[in-house]
């Protein structure tokens, strides 16, 4: 999994199909979404930023697979694929008659395109590594690619459902920016920096056509003001809830369904291991234990959100419980401190993302590591872009607090390079022969990457975002869990009756 950092899960909105005018202009078509964190480009391939493919993925661009409401791999531009008895060759068979929204025949030349620029010497794509796997990508006739690996991965078809498996079109890679060009349900019409964007139905579209003539994601920076246009008729759906403890706004059933699923967003308390007391393990126990997770919870989230442990849902097949590895003990906290040689106590940066739980679970947190002896000084920047360059980039940061929406990105622990900079060479030899092993293996040996990540204390794993969604009680088709990064509406309409 890769570097996929949101803080934030969309909001969205939906309406169902009229008789006359165009859907694209009749109010009963139109989806309006309340979201949060707009994109800082349009470009899949230049950023790690969680709201592109909120917007994009599946919506108007799509891969080879993708991840269905179970989180199972399913098909999409593939009809079927078969894979070696070595695991290493896997040959996909295309659907034929797919086109582009511009026109554009898309055929194995364009996949063959897509992932070479991805696996280029000099690519730069945000999520290159998840192809490190593959050696070559062939077309074997306009509907047909295969692509031959290194060594078996368990980690890589899975990896194709989310951006680094999105198809371009060769003639419009120059302009996806703020043109996106892709093959999906929807067309991409226009973007509103600071506002909004907008998506039409793709009426030539290859597959089942949207219900929806338009979606409009609209962004706010501020919870209360997206709830107040849910509550005036403004939005049909809020998908995720920004502000849960004013969930009662909403308790009218003869209009609004309140849904409460699952994401992949692991809070995480994240660390620079190697910076100054953070590099002693110590250190990093103390915050911990110092730290009262289940209040947290309560007090930022309105009680919603799971425990987890580590960095690991539920929804992931190798979950374990690790949530009471450090119950609150300040007690303990101020001992791991003291011999650590920090029994006066220290101060530490917080630098947190402009986001709703971040502000929150930080003021929490630093309250919490103050009673123990720790001075957590809280700055904010600006969420994507500022908190990207400074915590993410660059790495100038002690602690910081940010949602991981990305798909199993367990995995990032085992990359020095990544913004936490954790290195253990047996977390590292462990998730590497998890990759290349049987199902079984793989389950095995990330349950011990789990535990040795918690021994270590590596992050903190404050909570998980629970998929908390307000809809009108007549909208149908949104998925109720977040399993993959899409806020896919490919299925998304309105009943008649409401129901």
């Amino acid at each position: 999994m890769n570097r996929r950092l949101v803080a934030a899960l969309a909001a969205v909105i939906l309406v169902a199909p009229a008789c006359g005018s165009s859907a694209a202009d009749n109010p009963a078509t139109t989806l309006l979404v309340g979201a949060t964190a707009e994109p800082p480009t349009l470009d899949p391939t230049a950023s790690s930023a969680a709201a592109i493919p909120q917007v994009l993925l599946y919506n108007v661009y799509q891969g080879l697979v993708k991840l269905n409401g179970a989180g199972k791999i399913a098909p999409l531009l593939a009809q079927s694929w078969t894979e070696s008895t070595d695991r290493k060759t896997y040959t996909f068979t295309l659907h034929s008659g797919v086109t582009f929204s511009n026109g554009d025949p898309l055929t194995s030349a364009d996949v063959v395109y897509s992932f070479d620029r991805v696996i280029a010497p000099k690519s730069a794509h945000p999520f290159k590594a998840q192809m490190a796997p593959v050696r070559t990508v062939t077309a074997a006739g306009p509907d047909t690619v295969v692509i031959r690996l290194k060594q078996p991965s368990n980690n890589w078809l899975f990896s194709l459902t989310g951006t680094v498996g999105m198809i371009f079109d060769r003639k419009a890679i120059g302009s996806i920016a703020t043109k996106p060009v892709g093959s999906g349900p929807f067309v991409f019409q226009k973007w509103v920096r600071g506002d909004s964007i907008t998506l039409t139905r793709n009426d030539d579209y290859w597959g089942t056509k949207a219900k929806l003539g338009k979606v409009v994601f609209r962004y706010f920076t501020d919870p209360n003001a997206m709830n107040n246009y849910m509550l005036t008729d403004q939005l049909d759906v809020i998908s995720n809830v920004q502000a849960p403890q004013t969930l009662p706004e909403f308790r009218d059933k003869s209009k609004f369904v309140i849904a409460d699923g699952s994401t992949n967003g692991e809070v995480v308390l994240s660390f620079n291991n190697t910076r100054g007391a953070l590099k002693d393990k110590r250190v990093r126990q103390a915050i911990n234990y110092a730290i009262d997770r289940k209040g947290l919870v309560k007090t930022v989230w309105a009680g919603y959100g799971q425990l987890i442990g580590s960095m690991v849902p539920p929804t992931d097949p190798w979950y374990q419980n690790l949530s009471n590895r450090y119950p609150y003990d300040p007690a303990k906290a101020k001992a791991l401190l003291a011999a650590a040689g920090y029994r006066k106590g220290l101060t530490l940066q917080l630098k947190l993302p402009t986001l709703p739980y971040a502000t929150g679970a930080g003021q929490v947190v630093a309250s919490d590591l103050k009673q123990v002896g720790i001075n957590a000084h809280i700055s904010q920047l600006e969420f994507p872009a500022r908190w990207l360059d400074v915590v993410f980039t660059k790495g100038d940061y002690d602690m910081s607090i940010v949602a991981h929406v990305e798909p199993r990105d367990i995995v990032q622990y085992g990359n020095p390079a990544y913004y936490w900079h954790y290195k253990n060479p047996l977390v590292i030899k462990w998730l590497q022969q998890a990759d290349v092993g049987t199902p079984q293996q793989q389950i095995t040996l990330m349950r011990k990457v789990a535990r040795q990540i918690s021994d270590d204390a590596a992050s903190d794993w404050l909570f998980l975002l629970p998929n908390l969604m307000v809809r009108k009680k007549d909208v149908t088709g949104i998925p109720v869990n977040a399993v993959s990064l899409s806020f896919d509406l490919t299925a998304a309409g309105k009943s008649s009756n409401g129901s």
